[in-house]
C-alpha cells in the first residue's frame, strides 16, 4: 500500500499537512496526490523562510506557515488553574496575521469547518486526548501532556513517532488558483534529539480560498 494512498480528501490545502500522518486510504471529498519523498534529519531545526517570523505564543504546540505570505496558522493548548489540560477546550486554532501587524484573527466558520479547525476527544487510558483535524476527519493525532502546563502533538510516520512542529507549504500561483507543489513537516524524534524534516511533493493540491 503507497504511503499516500488516498482515495479522497476533503477541504482547503491544509488537509496537505495532515494527509501525510494517514496510514491507511479514506473515504472523503476529492484532492490531491502526495508522495513522501525524504525524511532528513538535522541537529538544528530548519527555517523555509529565514523572512518569515516563527510564532511564540504560549503554550504553542503547531504552526502552518505558506510560501505566499507570512500569515501563520498557530496551534495551542489550554490548560486549567492547576495545570492539566482543559477539559472543555484542550486545543485551539487562529490566525497570527503575520502579514500585516502579527494580531491574532479568529478562524472563519468555513476555516473552522473544513480547513483549520480541530475537536478533542480524551483516551481511554486518561492521560491522552485524540485530535482530529477538520479537513481530515478520519485522522487522529495525540496529544500529550508530559508535566504541568506542558503538552504536545505526536504523530506515526512509517511506524515511527514524532512529536509535530511545524509545516511549511510551497505554492505555485501562476495558475487561476494557487496550487500546494510540495509540503515540508518539520519534527523532532525523542530517541535520538535530532529534528527530521519530511518532504512530500503534491498534485492536485488547488487552493480555491
Amino acid at each position: 500500500m503507497s504511503f499516500f494512498a488516498l482515495t479522497s480528501l476533503r477541504g482547503s490545502y491544509i488537509a496537505v499537512i495532515f494527509a501525510l500522518l494517514l496510514s491507511a486510504p479514506v473515504d472523503l471529498y476529492a484532492g490531491p496526490d502526495l508522495s513522501l519523498q525524504s525524511s532528513t534529519p538535522s541537529r538544528s531545526l530548519p527555517k523555509a523562510r529565514s523572512d518569515f517570523p516563527t510564532p511564540q505564543d504560549s503554550d504553542q504546540v503547531f504552526y502552518v506557515q505558506r510560501s505566499m505570505n507570512a500569515n501563520t496558522v498557530v496551534y495551542k493548548v489550554n490548560f486549567a488553574s492547576d495545570g492539566t489540560l482543559s477539559s472543555n477546550r484542550p486545543m485551539s486554532a487562529y490566525w497570527r496575521r503575520f502579514n500585516t501587524t502579527g494580531a491574532v484573527k479568529s478562524l472563519s466558520f468555513l476555516e473552522k469547518s473544513f480547513a483549520y479547525g480541530v475537536s478533542t476527544h480524551p483516551n481511554v487510558d486518561g492521560k491522552t486526548h485524540s485530535v482530529k483535524f477538520a479537513a481530515l476527519p478520519k485522522l487522529s493525532v495525540t496529544l500529550r501532556q508530559s508535566d504541568k502546563h506542558k503538552a504536545a502533538l505526536w504523530a506515526n510516520i512509517n511506524n515511527q513517532e514524532y512529536r509535530m512542529i511545524s509545516a511549511f507549504l510551497d505554492l505555485d500561483e501562476s495558475g487561476l488558483f494557487p496550487k500546494v507543489v510540495r509540503l515540508r513537516l518539520y519534527t523532532s524524534e525523542p530517541n535520538t534529539g535530532l529534528f527530521v524534516t519530511h518532504l512530500v511533493s503534491v498534485s492536485g493540491g488547488d487552493i480555491r480560498k
